[in-house]
C-alpha cells in the first residue's frame, strides 16, 4: 500500500513538473481577445499547439486562440499595456506567457 502511494505521488510530480515546464501560461481569458496587436498568425490545429509556437517565439508575450477557425495569432503586447483592445469574443481564448 505505501509503495503505491509513493509511486502515485513520484508520478504525480513528474506530470506537474512536465506540465510546468510545457504550459508556462500566465494567464487566461475564454471568449476574450487582444484585437488588432497580433503581428503574425497561423492556423493550428490545437490550442497546446499555439502555446508552444507563442512560446517559441521570444517576441510573443501573448495570443488568441479561436477554436473554430483554429486561428493563432501572437502578439508583443498584454491587456495591460492594451486594455482598451481587450474585447469579447465568442469561441477565443487570450492567454499571457511567462518569460
Amino acid at each position: 500500500m505505501q509503495l503505491r502511494l509513493v509511486l502515485f505521488l513520484l508520478f504525480f510530480a513528474f506530470v506537474v513538473i512536465k506540465l510546468e515546464q510545457i504550459c508556462e501560461q500566465k494567464t487566461s481569458k475564454m471568449h476574450y481577445a487582444l484585437a488588432g496587436h497580433a503581428y503574425n498568425a497561423a492556423e493550428l490545429n490545437e490550442y497546446p499547439s499555439c502555446l508552444k509556437a507563442c512560446l517559441g517565439d521570444a517576441k510573443c508575450v501573448s495570443f488568441n486562440y479561436n477554436f473554430v477557425t483554429l486561428l493563432c495569432e501572437f502578439s508583443d503586447k498584454t491587456k495591460e499595456m492594451e486594455n482598451s483592445s481587450f474585447i469579447e469574443r465568442e469561441y477565443s481564448t487570450y492567454t499571457e506567457v511567462l518569460r
